[in-house]
């Protein structure tokens, strides 16, 4: 899996229907992942970080928002190739560069964004 791949989990794995994708890779090969979704705005009742519209990303029918708060680690090389291998589900379209670039900053600022996730895509500090 790849920064900017994007998928919905097969029903096999969640009943979920939002889009996911990968935010943040690590390693080679990929040792840690950090997965987001999209998931629909709701003006004045939901995080408004970072709002990307349909025409931004053409697998989306709505204005739609990131659950930052939803954010998960996958941990693990065997992990991440058991996940790759198992056909997750319907992968979609990756995620533009300019997009992905903006959802990464969003989930620094973000009050919603665990603390786990925000070390992870916090740039290095520099000497």
């Amino acid at each position: 899996m790849n920064l900017g791949d994007a998928f919905i989990f097969s029903l096999a794995v969640s009943s979920d229907e939002h889009i996911y994708f990968v935010a943040y890779a690590e390693g080679n090969p990929t040792s840690k992942l950090v997965l987001f979704n999209f998931t629909g705005h709701k003006p004045g009742a939901c995080d408004e970080t970072c709002i990307v519209k349909p025409y931004e990303y053409k697998r989306l029918s709505k204005d739609s928002v990131i659950g930052y708060r939803w954010g998960r680690i996958v941990d693990g090389v065997a992990t991440i190739q058991a996940l790759a291998r198992s056909g997750v589900g319907t992968k979609l379209d990756t995620i533009p560069p300019a997009i992905l670039t903006r959802i990464q900053a969003g989930a620094l600022v973000s009050k919603f964004t665990p603390l786990k996730i925000k070390e992870l895509l916090r740039p290095p500090a520099s000497s």
